[in-house]
């Protein structure tokens, strides 16, 4: 998969924090005010390209921002 504006994002669990997980009940439903949503994510490359985050909801959102960066932009491999 690939995007051109780096508007992906993929589970590292070299970035998961167990202190920051989120709690969910017996009904499925996440537990207000636990943990981060975002514990373990990444974005692709640098993230959104700046001039193209008009195209992407929420790309200027400070919860989206801190979301680490860095991931590769192709997640995975070529079909041949």
């Amino acid at each position: 998969m690939y995007s051109a504006v780096n508007n992906l994002s993929i589970f590292n669990p070299a970035l998961w924090n167990p202190a920051k997980a989120v709690t969910v009940n017996s009904s499925g439903q996440v537990g207000p005010g636990t943990g981060s949503l975002y514990n373990g994510l990444q974005r692709v490359a640098n993230g959104i390209t700046p001039g193209l985050a008009y195209l992407v909801p929420n790309a200027n959102h400070p919860a989206v921002q801190a979301v680490a960066t860095g991931a590769a932009r192709r997640m995975c491999p070529k079909h041949r």
